[in-house]
């Protein structure tokens, strides 16, 4: 822990980063925070104290709720789990990351780990596609772009209209989760089809 004078350094707290997901791989157990976009391998202790610290918690906190004695090791540890993003201190700004991830509030963690993935994804040339797929192409046969159903009745769709005003609106949607109670017609299910799919 930073050397501080003493009034202050009992007022400071510690709690679990806000934006945490973990998993296996490779026989090691990993979390990562998908606000700063750090990855670490945590120990069960390291989770104990994680699940300890959902809220605020002091130094003295922790030492008895989780190592149920005062330990030495206690201030660097913290410190440690800090400098990793697992922690957070209360005597420091919130990180400007962790502000702008805290935004997408209840899509979290699923839209902001998504996000943070796949941000920086490496894309192949077709050179290379075609490099990787030498001596990798399965022989398999493709399977069909369309599922079929055996003794499903049909329904033919009318042509898609594109040059309509609810055409107009779907080709310019936005993802919301406010929906309409009114029955989607098959018209407009055409043609919803039509914009989204074939367009």
């Amino acid at each position: 822990m930073s050397r501080a004078p003493r009034g202050r350094r009992t007022a400071v707290r510690f709690r679990r980063s806000p934006h945490l997901v973990a998993y296996w791989r490779d026989g090691s157990f990993r979390i990562v925070n998908y606000a700063t976009r750090e990855t670490s391998t945590a120990s069960s202790l390291v989770c104990e104290l994680l699940d300890f610290c959902g809220e605020w918690r002091s130094l003295a906190d922790i030492q008895q709720g989780v190592l149920a004695e005062p330990s030495q090791l206690a201030p660097a540890l913290l410190d440690r789990l800090v400098s990793l993003s697992l922690m957070v201190r209360s005597d420091r700004p919130v990180d400007s990351r962790v502000a702008a991830m805290d935004t997408l509030g209840s899509w979290n963690p699923e839209v902001g780990f998504f996000h943070s993935a796949s941000k920086d994804v490496h894309f192949w040339s077709a050179a290379q596609v075609r490099r990787h797929a030498k001596g990798t192409w399965d022989p398999a046969p493709i399977p069909p772009p369309i599922k079929s159903y055996q003794g499903v009745r049909t329904v033919p769709l009318p042509p898609a209209a594109i040059d309509t005003p609810f055409a107009e609106v779907v080709l310019s949607r936005r993802t919301a989760r406010r929906y309409s109670s009114v029955p989607v017609t098959l018209a407009e299910l055409s043609t919803m089809l039509g914009v989204s799919a074939c367009v």
